[in-house]
């Protein structure tokens, strides 16, 4: 079964109260399943597939990913409701169709490194 993993970054000028950014992505083994598991999530959620090639082995694999921004802007007061929609989104359609959904912590300085943190700045 496929997990996706959740990476998600604040603004490091304004600290973990400031969502920026959530990443959510799978690693698979051809484009064709890519593409399978990418249709059966609606369009709002802007699932994208791409393929690529390992170094040094020159193995293919296929990623099916989802962005959404959350950097607020001064007409959203603070929070960017629609990439919040659009992330609960994904994650609600993917634990229906039985997808495992693990938060991973990002190695970048500005990354969440729990669950909680994300979840509590969004909320």
């Amino acid at each position: 079964m496929t997990a996706f993993q959740i990476t998600a970054y604040f603004d490091s000028r304004k600290g973990q109260d400031a969502p920026q950014q959530v990443k959510i992505q799978t690693v698979v083994a051809d484009i064709d399943t890519a593409d399978a598991i990418a249709a059966q999530f609606p369009k709002s959620c802007r699932v994208f597939t791409c393929e690529g090639r390992r170094w040094p082995s020159n193995e293919r694999f296929a990623l099916v990913a989802t962005e959404a921004r959350l950097v607020a802007s001064g007409n959203n007061g603070g929070k960017n409701e629609t990439g919040i929609k659009r992330y609960r989104a994904f994650i609600a359609k993917a634990i229906k169709l039985g997808y495992t959904v693990e938060f991973v912590a990002g190695e970048a300085r500005n990354s969440y490194q729990t669950a909680e943190a994300f979840e509590s700045a969004i909320a």
